[in-house]
Parts: structure tokens; C-alpha cells; sequence
């Protein structure tokens, strides 16, 4: 599970015991934010002793950690980036309807913002799945566009739902054993989870994003 804290001296303190930190490490990393843009800074750390995390704390900016299966991962996709604002991220855009679910690149009238989730090959790539969602859900219909994805289902479906929280919430239902019977796609697998782990660092981001606006401060 994926969880976001602060860290500061106090919290090193009270558990410098437990570092290094999980082997299968996280994000350390600031939030630089401006009128019109967020620079997130950090890298991904497996493990950090007590130099290298006071190091980190030298510029006098808050730190946040961030734990995931994919730190490099998300390192390279997100870190040492600018991301233009709104409402803090604004790269792909969502519609859930009654029986349908529609992904854009780009914004659209009545579509919700929920962050940089990847290149226009992820998009397609989740089509390329589609056989091993149709397992899960009876799917109507499937249309890519040049920047859209969009997938109809013939009725309602608890699974229909699940695959939709993979965006709108980041959580991540898909394992191995739904690709039993499509080796050829278990590539489906990863992509499914470094997209929802992107968007579960974004939901986090923004709860957290006013504890660190006073790195404006300096800018």
C-alpha cells in the first residue's frame, strides 16, 4: 500500500531505528509551487541513512515521502518536472457516465483533471488489454482517437467500476491470474499498475499540497 507523509527532523528522530527504510523504497522529494506551475524535485530512495537525509533537508524546504512499488518508475516520469496547474495537475482527463468511461489528453467540457499518467502510448496501450477486461466486464464497445479512449459496457458491473477507481482513485485491482489465459498481454500488468500508482501520487500530492506552499517563499 502507498502512503505519503512529512518528514522532519522529529519524525527522523522518533524512527531513525527503522532505516533504512523498506527495500522497495519510495519517493523523497519537494513541491515547488507557483502561480501557474508545481517543480517537483527528488529522486527515489531505496534506502537513506541520517547524512543523506539532512543533506536533503539543508535548503530549509518540507520533504515528502512518498512509498511506492515503483519508485524508479515514477522518479523518471515525474520527478524533476514541471507541471503546469490545475488544480494542481491537468495532463489526463476523465468522464464516468452510466455505463460508460471516457480518458482524454486533452481537457474537455464536463471532464475532471487527474494528473500526468503517461504518454499517449499508455492510452493505447490499455486498449491493447481490452480482451482481459472483457473477462471482468462485458464490453460493448472500445474506441481510441488520436487523444480518447473510450469504453462502453453492456450493463452494470461491479469490475466496470473497479477499472475506472484505477484512475479516479489509484487503486489497482488487476493481479496476475487475470492474465492466465492472455500470456501474450501481461505487459497489460505493469502499465495498469505504474498508472495507478501515478495517479494515487497525485491524490496524495493535493491533500498534502498546502503543507507545502510555503516553498514559495523564496521563489
Amino acid at each position: 500500500m502507498e502512503f505519503f507523509t512529512k518528514l522532519t527532523e522529529e519524525t527522523f528522530q522518533k524512527n531513525k531505528k527503522y532505516l533504512p527504510l523498506d527495500p522497495k523504497g519510495g519517493l523523497i522529494f519537494r513541491a515547488i509551487v507557483r502561480k501557474d506551475s508545481i517543480i517537483l524535485v527528488g529522486s527515489a530512495y531505496h534506502k537513506i541513512d541520517r547524512d543523506s537525509y539532512m543533506l536533503l533537508m539543508e535548503e530549509d524546504l518540507d520533504l515528502l515521502f512518498f512509498e511506492t512499488d515503483y519508485a524508479e518508475f515514477l522518479e523518471s516520469n515525474l520527478l524533476n518536472k514541471k507541471f503546469l496547474q490545475t488544480n494542481y495537475y491537468s495532463s489526463w482527463w476523465v468522464k464516468s457516465e452510466d455505463l460508460k468511461f471516457t480518458i482524454s489528453l486533452l481537457p474537455e467540457k464536463d471532464f475532471v483533471p487527474i494528473g500526468s499518467l503517461g504518454s499517449y502510448a499508455n492510452l493505447i496501450k490499455i486498449g491493447d488489454i481490452s480482451p482481459v477486461l472483457n473477462t471482468l466486464f462485458p464490453i460493448k464497445n472500445i474506441e481510441t482517437s488520436d487523444s480518447r479512449l473510450t469504453v462502453e459496457v453492456a450493463g452494470h458491473n461491479y469490475y466496470f467500476q473497479s477499472f475506472q477507481d484505477i484512475f479516479l482513485r489509484g487503486i489497482n485491482f488487476i493481479n496476475a491470474s487475470h492474465f492466465e489465459k492472455f500470456p501474450e498481454l501481461i505487459s497489460g500488468l505493469e502499465l495498469v499498475g505504474h498508472i495507478s500508482s501515478m495517479r494515487s501520487f497525485w491524490i496524495h500530492l493535493a491533500d498534502h499540497i498546502f503543507d507545502v506552499s510555503k516553498a514559495v517563499k523564496n521563489l
